[in-house]
């Protein structure tokens, strides 16, 4: 039965050698099976972005409950422009799901602006002319993005964002990288620049706690000054455990 079945294998493929067929048949199974393998990957990504857009629009609708007509006008301008990169990525065969989670972190970011903005209302306002950057999107809580101590001869920024926007922060070149000891305002500037300016095209602005560790006023008067150039800020009583920060690095 087996030498039949050789033969007719044989005769219908022309060839004398069983063993490359098998082989080819081999390769062939596996093939299929890595093929299985990245079909359910791709179930598994189309699931998780599924469960985001879901995360998303709900989201979106608790924005739009808002009775600020501003924030809904900005929350839909925000959301085409949202869902404008998200159709480029798919045409550029980009990554979707980096794209969703961007989305994503932008529209906690508008619902911390908006619940921020809310808690000014009720303080009667705070004096500031921006929301900022970085708010807990269900309290409004700032959430601070440096520590900035002022030395007398020169200013030092330390990582102060909270553990949820620690993967935002290290991947973005335009916040790891600032963190370092700055000897001219210039040379802060510089550094700073690039998040600055992203600040202003968002209608916000980053905070930073200021903690005094200058040995005149007017050292730490000046420097501070250099620091609101593109920062909002929030002043420390307390000084700086710089021990505990080069720890944690």
């Amino acid at each position: 039965m087996i030498s039949q079945l050789v033969e007719q294998i044989k005769a219908q493929t022309g060839t004398d050698s069983v063993d490359e067929l098998f082989s080819e048949l081999v390769k062939a199974t596996t093939e299929n099976s890595s093929m299985k393998s990245e079909l359910e990957a791709l179930k598994t990504q189309l699931e998780d972005q599924s469960a985001k857009l879901e995360s998303y629009e709900q989201n979106l609708s608790e924005v739009l409950a808002s009775e600020d007509k501003e924030v809904i006008a900005e929350t839909l301008k925000t959301y085409a422009e949202l869902k404008h990169k998200l159709d480029s990525v798919s045409e550029q065969g980009g990554d979707a799901a980096e794209a969703l989670d961007n989305m994503l972190i932008q529209l906690n970011d508008l619902k911390g602006q908006n619940n921020n903005l809310r808690q000014q209302v009720v303080r009667l306002g705070n004096g500031l002319d921006h929301p900022p950057c970085w708010a807990d999107s269900d309290t409004g809580a700032i959430e601070y993005v440096f520590d900035v101590v002022i030395n007398e001869d020169n200013t030092v920024l330390y990582a102060g964002w909270p553990d949820n926007r620690a993967q935002q922060a290290l991947s973005d070149p335009k916040i790891s990288t600032v963190p370092g000891v700055y000897s001219s305002k210039e040379e802060l500037w510089l550094k700073t620049r690039a998040l600055f300016n992203e600040s202003v095209k968002n209608k916000c602005r980053h905070f930073v706690r200021i903690y005094d560790h200058a040995s005149t006023k007017d050292a730490f008067k000046n420097k501070l000054l250099a620091v609101e150039n593109h920062f909002y800020k929030s002043l420390r009583a307390s000084s700086y455990d710089t021990r505990a920060a080069t720890e944690s690095e």
